[in-house]
């Protein structure tokens, strides 16, 4: 990845989720760090929408 993808992708994540962005710029400045937390809580996210579709028979609303 170049420095100029890193950034656009830094740009494009702060701007889409920007409260996961800044809880993980407390913890570091890396910004592979940064991205790889924020990718983190998101793959969380989408595993308890997932649990919780389950737990609902599958169905859609």
């Amino acid at each position: 990845m170049t420095k100029d993808q890193l950034h656009d992708l830094h740009e494009y994540v702060g701007t889409e989720q920007p409260a996961l962005y800044a809880e993980a710029m407390t913890e570091s400045l890396d910004p592979v760090v940064i991205l790889y937390k924020v990718f983190d809580q998101l793959t969380a996210r989408v595993e308890e929408l997932e649990d919780l579709h389950q737990w609902a028979g599958g169905r859609d609303a």
